[in-house]
């Protein structure tokens, strides 16, 4: 961690921007344990031989990942490291949303569990991921370049904690509106299965 050396305008918008990808990578993860199918679904897709086990370990690994680094970046310890890793999780989550869209996958990204399980996977989606990839950046180059400290996010006061879950809970909200209109009209698409939802794997 660094001696904080920036404004506290530019220590806000870091401390903001930690909570925001930190809340999201938590909601991932948590969601992905209540419905560890759906992310299995996409995994089977995307690598028929990871059918059984396999896809069960890889999920595991993918969920463990998202609520570790979500933890780091509450904790606030090796940020650049922590954040480097978010946007590479971030760049490989895309790549994977490419690749669902470009095959023609009926299901959502499950990337949110159930939450985004409907699909096919659209422009939210992606939109979601530049947004969050944007964030993690610009931190970094906060951190980098203006040398901001990063206590855990706890330290703060009440009010602070507050206003900055408010923040992110509200982005969270817009983006999962978003969402769910567009898995809504996607849905009606002549061919799409009732509900958006593909078969399930049952191994």
């Amino acid at each position: 961690m660094f001696v904080s050396a920036g404004s506290p305008e530019i220590e806000v918008i870091v401390t903001l921007g930690r909570g925001v990808l930190a809340l999201v990578l938590l909601l991932a993860a948590v969601t992905k344990v209540r419905d560890r199918g759906a992310l299995r679904t996409v995994l089977v897709f995307l690598a028929p031989s990871a059918r059984g086990k396999w896809a069960w370990t890889i999920a595991a690994a993918i969920t463990g990942i998202e609520g570790s680094l979500a933890v780091l970046l509450a904790v606030g310890i090796m940020p650049r490291t922590i954040l480097a890793s978010v946007m590479g999780l971030l760049l490989a989550a895309t790549v994977a949303l490419g690749s669902l869209r470009r095959r023609g996958y009926e299901g959502g990204c499950a990337c949110f569990g159930e939450l985004t399980a409907g699909g096919p996977v659209g422009r939210a989606d992606f939109a979601r991921n530049g947004v969050l990839l944007a964030v993690a950046i610009g931190i970094l180059l906060l951190i980098t370049t203006k040398r901001v400290d990063t206590p855990p996010l706890w330290s703060y006061s009440a009010g602070e904690i507050a206003m900055g879950t408010t923040v992110a809970a509200g982005m969270l909200l817009c983006y999962m509106m978003i969402d769910a209109v567009a898995t809504v009209r996607l849905a009606a698409r002549p061919g799409l299965p009732s509900g958006g939802h593909p078969a399930r794997d049952p191994t």
